[in-house]
């Protein structure tokens, strides 16, 4: 037995009384459009206008912004074992400040790659190392969000 629910003239079948509460509250938090067609968002995502590139800066901690800062002073392009003594920290130090941006950026609904780029290359003896960029059209608003 399915639950009936009906939504600016459109009838919505539930199959359970929890999808019925859920969907109703989600349609409750989706702004009016004044008679307007309007799309639903996927439940538990956001869309991308909600969150800029810098407010997400602005919620990383201190270790985090150092990088990104280290990153932009290179051009945008710094190799891993140039942030590593930037920072002061070895390869698993170094991934557990990186990764902060990328869970930070995913949370807030954001595509981390958008800002946060990691590259792998080879040496020419094929030892491999990685290059952690901010794109060049993510530049200004990283900046933004780190108080530049």
């Amino acid at each position: 037995m399915g639950i009936r629910l009906n939504y600016g003239g459109v009838a919505i079948e539930c199959e359970t009384p929890q999808d019925a509460a859920a969907l109703v509250k989600l349609l409750a938090s989706i702004p009016s459009t004044n008679g307007k067609h309007q799309t639903m968002p996927a439940a538990g995502t956001t869309t991308r206008a909600e969150t800029s590139i810098s407010d997400i800066v602005r919620k990383l901690g201190d270790r985090q912004k150092q990088a990104l800062r280290h990153i932009l002073r290179a051009s945008g392009r710094l190799r891993d074992s140039a942030l590593q003594e930037q920072l002061g920290v070895t390869g698993p130090g170094l991934g557990g400040i990186l990764a902060s941006i990328t869970k930070t950026a995913e949370r807030e609904g954001v595509d981390p790659q958008e800002f946060f780029k990691t590259e792998f290359a080879f040496t020419g003896s094929g030892e491999r190392y990685r290059i952690y960029s901010v794109p060049s059209g993510a530049m200004e608003e990283v900046s933004d969000g780190l108080g530049n």
